[in-house]
């Protein structure tokens, strides 16, 4: 549910951040260029292009370029005849979006420089003055636009990654279930087991494990199981059993907690495990097996036996 909510307000988020790049007004002016001298003028006059940029998505209509009066000021030259100045004011009938407009200036009785520009506006919105051309900004939302689709791009890899890990986890998850079922709930603790590159070595409802015979001997009780290996690399299986029966048993009994035995790989053998068990009622016990094979160290798998002999 809140993953949910989370999604519902990034996307929220988004959408409203996208809407307001494209609606943006982004009104820009430059000094690209001041040439140093100019045939049109007896008086030193110089040459100057002013530059209007219109980055946003909508045309920039009645735009006005307002200037320093201490000098004057003569258009030689337009992007198209629709340009006008009255005294010290450019004006320009309209700027279409993502396009620009230049003026070439004739500016005589003074040195031009920036701070002559005192401003840019159009009938909607205040411009900004841009000291050099490569400092003039992309349109915003085709820079959002951009950004948004680099990130998608960026997250892709990891979207699919992330969807392989939970295909894989589901699929070892169905694995343990089916498992589970098919060894009738003799096994258990089989999560780290179904998740191994070991177990894709056994078919469906196999497992590396199972008890081969059981006998008694006294007030021994062995219990054999087979153990099979399906991989290229050794087997080794380590058994345990409960301490308390260790503890029980009698001091000059040879008995240990542990049992251990390697296969080869591809190969089957077999390993017993020892208990003092006098005869009694039918009951039963836990022996907890470590699997080894290859990188993969101690994989528990836990086993419940009837003795009933």
């Amino acid at each position: 549910m809140i993953e949910k909510l989370v999604a519902g307000l990034a996307v929220t988020i988004i959408g409203t951040l996208l809407i307001y790049a494209f609606k943006i007004k982004q009104l820009y002016l430059v000094v690209p260029r001041l040439f140093s001298s100019s045939l049109l003028s007896d008086n030193e006059g110089k040459i100057v292009e002013v530059r209007i940029f219109n980055r946003g998505r909508n045309a920039e209509v009645d735009v006005q370029v307002t200037l320093d009066p201490g000098v004057s000021y003569e258009i030689v030259a337009a992007t198209d005849s629709t340009s006008s100045i009255n005294s010290s004011i450019i004006s320009v009938p309209r700027v279409p979006p993502g396009d620009d407009y230049s003026v070439l200036l004739l500016v005589e009785g003074g040195v031009f420089t920036n701070e002559r520009i005192s401003g840019v506006s159009s009938l909607t919105t205040k411009g900004k003055i841009i000291k050099e051309l490569g400092d003039v900004p992309l349109n915003v939302g085709k820079t959002f636009l951009g950004l948004l689709a680099f990130l998608l791009l960026s997250a892709i890899p990891i979207a699919g990654i992330e969807g392989y890990q939970a295909w894989e986890k589901s699929k070892k998850h169905a694995h343990f279930v089916e498992l589970t079922n098919a060894l009738d709930q003799s096994w258990g603790g089989l999560e780290e087991y179904a998740e191994s590159d070991f177990a894709k070595y056994y078919s469906s409802g196999e497992f590396p494990i199972h008890l081969l015979e059981k006998h008694r001997s006294g007030k021994r009780v062995v219990l054999k199981f087979r153990l099979i290996n399906r991989a290229a690399a050794p087997l080794k299986v380590v058994s345990e059993v409960d301490i308390l029966l260790l503890i029980n048993a009698p001091k000059t009994w040879n008995y240990t907690e542990y049992e251990s035995k390697t296969v080869p790989p591809g190969s089957t053998g077999d390993i017993e495990v020892n208990l003092f068990w006098p005869k009694g009622e039918v009951q039963e016990t836990e022996i907890i097996f470590y699997l080894s094979v290859g990188a993969e160290k101690f994989i528990k798998a836990i086993t419940h036996v009837e003795i009933d002999v």
